[in-house]
């Protein structure tokens, strides 16, 4: 429900400027762009069964906020795929909670990043960016006796992108989310356990995006 909250709050801030002014051009708009991505993701503070990379997807929405070249301001909003892997415990802390290693499900999260872009040289077909917002992310257990966890986390995203036409341009990104090392406390009576911190992840992804709007 949080994650359809925080979409919301992002398109009902772009329609607000959009449609602020009713006398302005088509001109005046700025332009939107969205963006598929697919990628490899990892967890470099957390250990796992296999330690394994993790295939990824990646949805965006962006609009353009203020445009004074070479520079453009940028707001994203994002949803990205979650994954599932088995966390390495300490042995006696899974016998504590029933001798089955700890699988945690990652739930797709959703991000808000403003930024900058700008092109790398005058009428080159190159432009970078760098974004940076929050990252609303959910972790679950796969049993009762472990709390879940949800926290927003700062996050960070930068690229090169590639102008293939005036609408479509190719992207290389790379993406670092804050989190921390995670830590299970157990209580062997009564076979519960306390889970603190989701770790930080970091991912390559290639994509597309799609300009529209305004052009």
């Amino acid at each position: 429900m949080k994650n359809f909250t925080l979409l919301s709050i992002f398109l009902c801030l772009f329609n607000s400027s959009l449609f602020a002014c009713e006398n302005c051009t088509e001109d005046a708009v700025k332009p939107w762009y969205m963006g598929g991505f697919v990628g490899v993701s990892l967890y470099p503070n957390v250990s796992t069964e296999k330690n394994e990379h993790t295939v990824m997807g990646r949805f965006s929405l962006g609009h353009v906020m203020v445009d004074f070249e070479p520079f453009q301001i940028t707001l994203d909003a994002g949803i990205q795929s979650g994954t599932s892997m088995r966390f390495l415990f300490p042995k006696y802390k899974v016998f504590a909670l029933g001798g089955v290693p700890l699988e945690a499900k990652f739930s797709p999260l959703v991000d808000i990043l403003p930024g900058i872009r700008t092109n790398l040289l005058e009428d080159c077909p190159f432009f970078i960016w760098l974004k940076a917002g929050v990252a609303y992310r959910q972790l679950k257990i796969d049993r009762d006796s472990v709390n879940s966890l949800r926290k927003v986390a700062p996050e960070i995203l930068t690229g090169i992108g590639y102008v293939i036409n005036d609408r479509a341009a190719l992207n290389l990104e790379y993406q670092y989310i804050f989190g921390g090392n995670p830590k299970l406390a157990v209580n062997p009576v009564t076979e519960t356990g306390v889970l603190r911190n989701i770790p930080s992840q970091q991912a390559v992804m290639l994509g597309f995006t799609f300009n529209f709007g305004g052009l």
